[in-house]
This record gives C-alpha cells, structure tokens and sequence, in this order.
C-alpha cells in the first residue's frame, strides 16, 4: 500500500468513526449529517495510486443530491455545508465534494479555504473549477477521474502539485500553473488524453515520473526561458542542462528520433505510450 492509499484510508475512517475522550463523542449531530457524509464517501475508491483511478465514472453514480443544512458544534470533526460539500471543522479545509451532486458543472471553492484534501473532488462530474489565491496546499488526487473538467487555473498561492492531482481528468484541454509553482508529483497529469500542451513555469524545479504519461494529445511540453531545472527542444523536456531526458511528448507524430549527444540519462517512462516512434538513433 503506498503513502497516497494509507492516508487515503485513514481519511475515510476519521470520516466514520466516533472518538472517544472521556465518554464516546459522535462526530455528527444527527442521522441526516452522517448520511450525507457516508454515501459521499463510498464513492471513493479504496486506491488512487499511479496504477488505478479513485472512482468510477460519474455516470455510474445514482442521479441524487443529499444535501443538508450546514452543522456544527463543539463536538464535531467536519460540517456539512448546505450544498452537500464536507469541510473541516474550522472550515480551512475543503474535505469532500460529493460524486453525486450530478446537477452541477460549476463549483467555486469558498474564500477562506486553504487547503483542498487528498482526493477531495475526485470522479465529479464538474466542468470548471474556481480555485480562489487563499488556497496554498492541494492534496494528491484533489481533482482525479474528473472526466468532465475542461479547464482549470491553479493560484499563484500553490507551490506544489502532488501526485496524481489531475489523473485521469480525460476532457482537461489546457491549465495554467501558477507562476511559483516548484514541485510536480508523480504522475500529476497522467491519463489526461485532451491535454495538447502545457508550459512550466520558471520556478518549477522538480518533476516526478510519469507526470505527462498516457497524455495521447501532448505534443509539447514547454518551459519558461529562465527555468534553471528544465529546458524543452522542439516540445522535448530535458532536465541537467541537457544531459537527462525527462519527457518526451506522446502526442508528437515522428516515427523516428535522435536522442542529443549530450543525453547521459533517460528518466523511467519518459517514451511510455509513444506508439508513433518505431526508431531511436544516439547523435554521436
């Protein structure tokens, strides 16, 4: 089990447990909150690792909404907003969307909000997502198997973009990184088949594996001239002032490549899915 799944797994079971101090202390005021919070929950997928998605598909979810008047007291974890969505108790977080609210194509993340959970929108059937610039923190697979988002902006206020945050999101044509953004995780943007190019920003100075794998449509993946980390030739993105190959877009067409002189070292995955090469030749 990976670190994504074990913090995965012990997020849905603080969602479901009571805790105890002194006497045993019920995180929801009544049957309505608890209800709404389970059925949200269920949707998710025991695994968000590289390997699976988090959900099934939106459309094979029940066509129902559960919301409930929003609850808290002294006792409780999380509330449930009025529109069905799970925020922590000092509302700082934003839990849980839930799968179900099949209705809606657009959400707006409340001002106020820091932090987007690990796995928190992931399998809505949203188009469009407003991040606001008080968010800092997006959790690993926030947004995975969104397969109806289009397009998103992530705020200058995330340096970060975790593992597996937008896997899967099949109809994401395009996004814009924010402008200090410094590490890319693992697999961060694999299986989005619309994706036809994307520009990293000069700050970015780490990239996980497989961030750009399974992307058909990819045929470039630029860098900002002053990146000190990356560099992109003809769409090709190479890391170590040249000498590692870090990427190499799947949605290019050319049947044959020739890998630069100067190349010492070819990142895992970086020709994954690249049906179209039938040929390499080393540039002596």
């Amino acid at each position: 089990m990976s670190r994504f799944d074990e913090a995965e797994r012990d997020r849905r079971n603080a969602l479901l447990s009571t805790h105890e101090k002194g006497n045993s202390m019920k995180i929801y005021k009544n049957a309505t909150f608890l209800l709404t919070a389970l059925i949200a929950i269920l949707a998710i997928s025991s695994n968000l690792s590289c390997k699976e998605k988090t959900r099934n598909s939106p459309k094979d979810a029940a066509n129902e909404s559960f919301p409930v008047e929003s609850q808290k007291d002294a006792d409780e974890d999380f509330v449930v907003s009025e529109d069905g969505v799970v925020f922590s108790k000092d509302g700082k977080t934003l839990v849980l969307y839930p799968v179900f609210k099949n209705n809606a194509t657009n959400y707006v993340v409340p001002d106020g909000v820091t932090t987007i959970g690990e796995g928190a929108f992931g399998g809505s059937s949203l188009t469009s997502i407003t991040i606001p610039n008080c968010v800092t923190t997006i959790g690993a697979g926030a947004f995975s198997s969104c397969f109806s988002l289009t397009s998103i902006t992530v705020p200058d206020s995330v340096t970060t973009i975790e593992e597996s945050v937008f896997m899967g999101c099949r109809s994401l044509s395009s996004i814009t990184l924010p402008n200090n953004l410094t590490t890319i995780g693992k697999c961060a943007f694999k299986d989005c088949s619309s994706l036809t190019s994307i520009v990293l920003p000069k700050s970015v100075s780490s990239i996980g594996d497989g961030a750009f794998m399974s992307c058909p449509a990819l045929t470039a993946i630029g860098v900002d001239v002053g990146n000190a980390s990356f560099s992109s030739v003809d769409g090709i993105l190479f890391a170590d002032n040249g000498k590692t190959l870090v990427a190499y877009p799947e949605g290019k067409k050319s049947a044959e490549y020739v890998i630069p002189a100067d190349v010492t070292t070819i990142r895992e995955e970086a020709f994954a899915f690249c049906f179209s090469l039938t040929s390499f030749e080393v540039d002596a």
